[in-house]
């Protein structure tokens, strides 16, 4: 049986393109209901803006290393770089 989450009541309007899309997905069969694939649809959206938070940041990171400190994180990439070529992945 499966575990059931929590879920919260929603009550809003969307525009008729918004509303076709998550019909659609239903009548695919990419989802069980319009709930769960504004659920899908959603989750799609909070991991592109995790991915552009983690870019963001990232940037940041790099941005505030001094000259040496970056030398050396070149290093160590390049390193691992050579590292990974020695590596058989279908072996």
């Amino acid at each position: 049986m499966p575990v059931k989450t929590r879920r919260r009541k929603l009550s809003t309007t969307v525009s008729d393109e918004s509303y076709r899309y998550l019909l659609e997905k239903v009548k695919s069969g990419q989802a069980s209901s319009i709930a769960e694939a504004a659920d899908r649809a959603l989750g799609r959206e909070r991991r592109l803006d995790n991915r552009l938070g983690l870019a963001r940041d990232t940037a940041a990171y790099f941005d505030n290393f001094a000259a040496t400190t970056m030398a050396e994180e070149n290093g160590l990439a390049e390193h691992l770089g050579l590292a990974l070529d020695e590596v058989d992945i279908d072996g």
